[in-house]
């Protein structure tokens, strides 16, 4: 299944890339390349492989909303592809007139470290993503499953100051060290219920503790929590293609 859906991923992308680069007139002025790219990061001496997603309609003279996605442990590697096949590219590609954001796609290399270990690389891309497109700086967004989700808790509070809200999917983390910090984010959390690799009273207890950090400082906004009653791990299909998240995402303003 996964093999399959990274050939459609793939196959739709090459599609696009081959329609922007194709001008089809000396008069027309040259496209600018929409759909999937893919580009390569040196950081720290060694080359890192991401992808980048461009709506159809972008246009560099005004900023555009930018979502950060972190894949989980299944999609690992050095490939810079896998990432795409499991949970935000696959809603993107059904229903893309929901996204209208630059979604970057880091991958983490291997499965047995832990996305906070990354977050230099994750920094890295996302500033040259910057340079090369126009990104509205007070609407970037960290989402993330499993793995990611983790990371999308542990990234989120330790760069408070740069994102304007957070969806961790499925994650797990320490609810008393991440609720002081996270206390003053717009967060919305995804869990099935139904979870036996990540337990779902992992974010119900960050989730609780940072409600009760609110509580004790007066202030925040309460976090939203939505928990599938029937999933399993898999909580990013149902998640993702939530028509009500990206509206969210997309109201939330960077004021701190």
């Amino acid at each position: 299944m996964l093999t399959r859906t990274l050939t459609i991923v793939l196959a739709l992308a090459f599609l696009t890339l081959g329609a922007c680069r194709s001008s089809g007139s000396s008069n027309l002025a040259p496209a600018i390349a929409t759909g999937i790219l893919f580009r390569d990061a040196t950081i720290n001496g060694t080359n890192r492989r991401y992808a980048i997603y461009i709506p159809r309609d972008y246009a560099p003279d005004k900023s555009w909303p930018c979502i950060v996605f972190l894949n989980g442990r299944g999609e690992c590697g050095i490939d810079g592809t896998r990432q795409l096949a499991v949970g935000l590219m696959p809603a993107i590609l059904a229903e893309p007139d929901r996204w209208p954001a630059i979604v970057i796609f880091p991958q983490k290399p291997d499965q047995q470290s832990q996305w906070a270990e990354h977050d230099e690389m994750v920094m890295a891309i996302l500033e040259r993503t910057r340079l090369e497109f126009n990104i509205d700086a007070n609407r970037r967004y960290l989402t993330g499953l499993s793995q990611g989700g983790a990371g999308t808790w542990a990234i989120g509070a330790k760069r408070l100051d740069l994102w304007a809200a957070i969806a961790p999917v499925c994650g797990y983390g320490e609810a008393t060290a991440l609720a002081p910090t996270l206390a003053s984010m717009p967060i919305w959390a995804f869990h099935g219920m139904k979870d036996d690799v990540v337990k779902p009273e992992q974010t119900v207890a960050i989730i609780d503790e940072i409600k009760a950090w609110q509580s004790r400082l007066g202030k925040g906004t309460e976090p939203k929590a939505t928990y599938f009653p029937e999933a399993n791990h898999n909580s990013w299909d149902p998640a993702y293609r939530n028509a009500d998240l990206p509206t969210w995402l997309f109201e939330q303003r960077r004021s701190r």
